[in-house]
């Protein structure tokens, strides 16, 4: 797309062998907050300064792929600059909703000309992408900081497990949906997951009961510079994530678990 600036890829695959692939375009000189010559954002779809939101799906395992889907307006309210979230999104494998698929996302919101903070929902489909829902913002009253880039992770019984970035905290912070990503319960912080504020990934390795109930979680663990990369695991469906590795002492971020 020449000089425009294509981010936040989030890409699932189905159980029935497709990929599908969200990311976001920025207009050459456009992003998310003002800096220098570059501008933020405006509201709105249609206007030189408007982000889009494009949805493409491959069925040969990513050896081509399928036109670029507009869904801006399906995926960002107006009243949101810019929506994403890098990483991956879930397929639920268990429970009422089984097979509906649930995208992380954060929204970026306008303040005035020169702030902005965030929200967080996630988008939910139960046809294999091809219409899309919205769910509740949420809620984070009471606890410091807010939510940012996030991922989601499926829990033994079929609820959701969102766990985000926290934008001026030193903890990340997490909800849950039993509803099939509808609606959300309040975010709280997480203090067995203290880092600074940046993407992180977590992944359901395994379902099963003790050690074979495995969950996996990584981000920069300092609470002061993207640094201390750490891997830690849970095998109570998030509740703690007390036995921790860290693989990378010096500058780690933005990163995606992948299981083999």
């Amino acid at each position: 797309m020449g000089k425009n600036s294509l981010n936040d890829p989030c890409a699932v695959m189905l159980e029935s062998g497709r990929i599908l692939l969200m990311y976001q375009m920025f207009p050459y000189g456009i992003h998310a907050r003002n800096d220098g010559w570059i501008q933020m954002a405006d509201n709105g779809y249609d206007g030189p300064r408007n982000t889009k939101t494009f949805m493409i799906h491959s069925d040969n395992e990513g050896e081509t792929w399928s036109e670029p889907r507009d869904i801006t307006k399906i995926i960002r309210p107006n009243n949101r600059i810019s929506v994403g979230s890098p990483g991956i999104g879930i397929q639920l494998t268990r429970g009422k909703f089984k097979g509906r698929i649930i995208l992380p996302l954060y929204f970026a919101r306008r303040l005035n000309e020169n702030d902005r903070d965030w929200t967080n929902a996630v988008a939910w489909s139960d046809d294999e992408g091809l219409s899309w829902h919205i769910s509740n913002d949420i809620p984070e009253a009471g606890h410091t900081g807010k939510g940012n880039e996030a991922q989601v992770v499926e829990l033994t019984n079929g609820s959701i497990l969102f766990i985000a970035r926290n934008q001026g905290g030193l903890f990340r912070k997490y909800s849950v949906s039993r509803d099939g990503g509808q609606t959300w319960e309040n975010m709280r912080v997480h203090y067995d997951l203290p880092g600074v504020a940046c993407q992180g990934s977590v992944l359901r390795y395994s379902f099963g009961k003790g050690e074979d109930n495995l969950m996996v979680h990584s981000n920069p663990a300092s609470r002061y510079r993207r640094t201390k990369g750490t891997v830690r695991f849970s095998y109570d469906d998030g509740q703690s994530w007390m036995i921790a590795r860290e693989i990378a002492p010096s500058e780690f971020f933005y990163l995606l678990l992948s299981a083999i």
